[in-house]
């Protein structure tokens, strides 16, 4: 049911591929009743969105098949090799991730070497086919986490058995830099954060010093795991750590919301509602405006037809769109400020998050 082919072309088809390289589709034969009833299930529950816009918006599907299609091959282009860093994504697992990838050094050593093949090559599956497209875009690669994250387990299961006695000191060399960083991080972070935002974090001090305990809690158990040599543990912690995070750190999150911004949406919202004006934006749309702003925002195309309020709120990306004054000589325009939806920490450094906003009242002729 996704609006694009991502999850068929990057997740699907590269199974798919890996699935017959690895076992040569040996047994489909004797699988096909809950084949059948797994491609029916897709087909179902993956076109009936499809039929439905076509049915109702023939005009609108076309044209956003058309444009999404085209950004496939001329919008956010990168390089072909873009992708490359993709086990960078698994965050505090990226060395044990990049370590998994590595064939010929995990062949003899994995436990069963088919099923290792099978996920390596459905995770480099995915990162080619996602290459070859030009558009690409950092959160596409969420796919090759699924296949990797089994890579990254059978490299895991390795050093959990053979780190006492049968791992070189060469290969010990990356599980001690892993470790070592993650007990930096967990005893660094508290007094980083609160070097950065001190203030800011005494809004919500309780989680923060909770958070703070357990990251110290962490960082020495670390240590402690390390100097035993104790890889479950220290496993089960990096795993922990990334819950730790989840629970307590996200929630800190909410302190850098732009809506503590000042003008924030709901300003912009309070006073469009008190004064009984519509809101429009002109020309660019931006998805995390309409998520914020609770409701649909009606678009103004540049040329296109003016509302036929006399008075109106309007957003507009002056960087986009310049001479936007020049499609609204009949008006007097009010400008009113500046909607920053950057996080607190970084307002103004992403010029597609601003938006300036005016008030338009249509002069008598």
């Amino acid at each position: 049911m996704s609006k694009g082919p991502v999850s068929l072309y990057a997740l699907f088809l590269p199974f798919v591929v890996s699935y017959g390289l690895t076992y040569k589709f040996s047994r489909l034969h004797k699988l096909w009743k809950p084949l059948l009833l797994f491609i029916l299930t897709g087909i179902v529950t993956g076109v009936w969105w499809t039929i439905i816009v076509t049915y109702y918006d023939p005009a609108e599907f076309t044209r956003i098949a058309e444009v999404e299609s085209d950004r496939w091959f001329n919008y956010n282009t990168r390089p072909f090799y873009y992708y490359w860093s993709f086990f960078t994504q698994s965050g505090i697992w990226t060395i044990p991730a990049f370590a998994g990838l590595l064939y010929w050094y995990m062949k003899p050593r994995v436990s069963n070497i088919k099923t290792y093949k099978f996920f390596l090559f459905w995770t480099l599956g995915s990162v080619l086919l996602l290459s070859i497209i030009p558009e690409k875009k950092s959160r596409y690669l969420l796919p090759v986490l699924i296949p990797m994250a089994v890579t990254t387990g059978f490299y895991v299961q390795y050093v959990i058995r053979s780190f006492k006695n049968r791992m070189t000191t060469t290969e010990k060399l990356p599980i001690y830099l892993n470790f070592g960083l993650l007990a930096i991080i967990s005893l660094s972070a508290p007094f980083i954060l609160y070097f950065l935002a001190a203030e800011t974090l005494m809004n919500m001090k309780f989680i923060y010093f909770l958070f703070s305990l357990f990251l110290l809690l962490w960082g020495a158990g670390f240590i402690f795991g390390t100097i035993k040599r104790k890889l479950k543990l220290l496993f089960s912690l990096q795993a922990g750590l990334m819950l730790l995070i989840i629970s307590f750190g996200f929630p800190l999150l909410k302190l850098i919301d732009p809506s503590n911004n000042n003008p924030n949406v709901a300003d912009v919202r309070k006073y469009a509602v008190e004064e009984g004006l519509q809101v429009y934006d002109y020309s660019n749309m931006l998805p995390e405006l309409i998520w914020t702003f609770g409701k649909t925002i009606p678009q103004i195309d540049k040329n296109g037809i003016l509302p036929s309020e006399k008075e109106f709120l309007l957003f507009v990306d002056e960087e986009f769109q310049p001479n936007w004054r020049e499609d609204f000589e009949n008006y007097n325009i009010e400008a009113l400020g500046v909607l920053d939806l950057n996080p607190t920490y970084a307002t103004g450094t992403n010029s597609r998050l601003l938006r300036n906003y005016y008030q338009l009242t249509k002069r008598e002729l």
